[in-house]
């Protein structure tokens, strides 16, 4: 039986995580699942990292949320001759981290399992709004006021 190469397969080569202190951690190894969803109806690209940590990363390396996220993935391909494309190919983009969801510890592996979601970085700055108007009042009555009508 030939070695038939289905479509979407790719091959993870690298995860990558940076903290706001300038540290990183490589998530290849423990990453079970990636997950990365674009539309036509949203511009950017958002995704999800599931993830079986012994080392207790989230609170050893302080992940909170705020960290970027390097992925590097390469596709099969029929043409090559060990079944993967060349790097001009490949996909190598960086992404911000979201939120963390969905803790679960199981204490037979000592290990804890989560979900990191992550999207475009350019959509924090897209997604900010500037308020131009003219505000009267106290400095704490004109927060009030802008909090109440903008959240």
């Amino acid at each position: 039986m030939e070695n038939q190469i289905l479509q979407g397969q790719c091959k993870v080569e690298n995860i990558t995580l940076n903290n706001l202190n300038g540290d990183w951690v490589d998530l290849t190894n423990i990453c079970t699942n990636v997950k990365i969803y674009e539309s036509i109806e949203d511009v950017f690209c958002h995704g999800r990292l599931s993830i079986v940590d012994g080392l207790d990363l989230l609170k050893n390396y302080k992940i909170i949320g705020q960290e970027s996220l390097t992925i590097r993935i390469r596709a099969l391909d029929q043409t090559e001759t060990d079944g993967w494309t060349n790097l001009e190919n490949s996909i190598d983009r960086e992404f911000r981290v979201y939120s963390v969801s969905d803790e679960n510890v199981d204490s037979t592996f000592r290990t804890k399992t989560y979900v990191l979601h992550f999207t475009d970085p350019k959509e924090f700055i897209a997604r900010q709004v500037r308020i131009n108007e003219t505000l009267r009042g106290s400095y704490s009555s004109m927060l009030i006021n802008m909090w109440r009508k903008y959240m």
